[in-house]
């Protein structure tokens, strides 16, 4: 069997998977493996007719193998054996995994990932958000925003993550809102989520944060994420109305970047904003970028 999935001889596939239905689990174990090696020419119909013949731990690795090759063809197969139903929670995980791996838009897999955001098993629906983001997080930013709303932190914290990788406008108001969330781990994502957008519409956001001793250094580190493309949003809201810690946070955030815009403007808010606590601010912001300055 080892011997086989090296060489990769075409001449072994039918043996291979007659393997699968072998006695000895071992030998079964080991088949499946040497049938992964194959890559594309593996086929994937004649390995997925053993699901539900041996025993669970080769469908687990059946479901799992389908997944880390990435064989979409093998979508509605999965979709139809969840759909059958009387399997185990282990089993359901990996098709879930699975699916999010090799699932499209087209198939009918995000259909079956988006009725599982209802299980009653946080786990599973944490996965299936998961997933579904996988698939196209740009393309589920709906079903994904739904899940900001779930009962369990861990949900919530994934379905912000996904947010976060779809950088799509419409996404930013929602994890926004989560910045009020009651559970701390939730907030430290959405700013997280906020950074990876690598949206402008984030910036605002951001800099709110900055007045929150909870989250502060995490929206500093964010802001910083976001890059030198955004500046001008700092600039404007360093020099601005804003309270007094948002513009202190946004003034050391502005200090961390070699930009002469931003000499200019700290130099400025040295010299003629009126409050002591700014200008010190900005006095530090310039010390950080040290020599000629």
């Amino acid at each position: 069997m080892k011997a086989a999935g090296k060489w990769k001889k075409k001449e072994f596939l039918p043996l291979l998977v007659s393997a699968l239905s072998d006695e000895e689990e071992l030998v079964r174990r080991e088949a499946l493996f040497s049938l992964t090696e194959y890559g594309e020419a593996m086929p994937v119909n004649r390995v997925l007719q053993q699901l539900g013949r041996q025993d669970e731990r080769l469908d687990y690795e059946i479901i799992m193998a389908i997944g880390r090759i990435g064989r979409t063809e093998a979508e509605m197969t999965l979709v139809d054996y969840l759909a059958d139903g009387g399997i185990s929670t282990r089993l359901e995980f990996a098709v879930i995994e699975a699916l999010g791996k090799i699932g499209s838009r087209k198939g009918g897999g995000w259909q079956t990932l988006s009725r599982y955001l209802g299980h009653a098993d946080p786990d599973i629906r944490r996965l299936a958000v998961q997933a579904l983001a996988s698939i196209g997080a740009g393309e589920f930013v709906e079903e994904i925003a739904e899940a900001t709303q779930d009962r369990h932190w861990s949900v919530r914290a994934a379905a912000l993550q996904g947010l976060g990788r779809s950088g799509s406008d419409c996404a930013i108001p929602c994890i926004a809102a989560a910045l009020k969330d009651p559970d701390v781990m939730v907030k430290k994502n959405a700013v997280s989520a906020l950074a990876e957008t690598g949206n402008g519409l984030a910036v605002p956001e951001l800099a709110k944060c900055l007045a929150d001793p909870e989250l502060v250094k995490y929206a500093s580190e964010a802001l910083y994420e976001l890059g030198s493309a955004h500046l001008s949003l700092l600039h404007a809201l360093a020099g601005g109305n804003e309270p007094l810690l948002l513009r202190q946070g946004v003034l050391s955030v502005i200090g961390k970047f070699d930009d002469e815009q931003s000499v200019r403007v700290l130099a400025d808010l040295v010299k003629n904003d009126p409050v002591e606590e700014i200008r010190t601010a900005a006095s530090h912001a310039l010390i950080l970028r040290g020599g000629r300055v």
